[in-house]
């Protein structure tokens, strides 16, 4: 499995996720680090995670933009963030 940090403020990180052999897993998971959430993006949502990141290298976006789109999609799958 590999893990891939693409980006980490402040505020989230986000990690590209893919796996081989048994851990077919691909995804992208987004890291909330003030509420201690996080969500899994995988399938569609994976998809359209893709393609938010080929936009953003193709125009710069800011900062703020960038964390309200997080927001948008930890908003759709939060589950508490566990530490071991």
């Amino acid at each position: 499995m590999e893990l891939n940090c693409l980006f980490e403020n402040e505020h989230y990180i986000v990690c590209q996720i893919s796996g081989s052999g048994a851990l077919r897993s691909e995804g992208f998971e987004v890291v909330d680090k003030e509420n201690h959430s996080f969500t899994y993006l995988t399938g569609a949502m994976r998809k359209t995670f893709q393609r938010q990141i080929k936009t953003w290298r193709e125009k710069t976006p800011q900062l703020e933009e960038v964390e309200a789109r997080l927001e948008q999609f930890l908003v759709l799958n939060c589950n508490p963030l566990s530490l071991h």
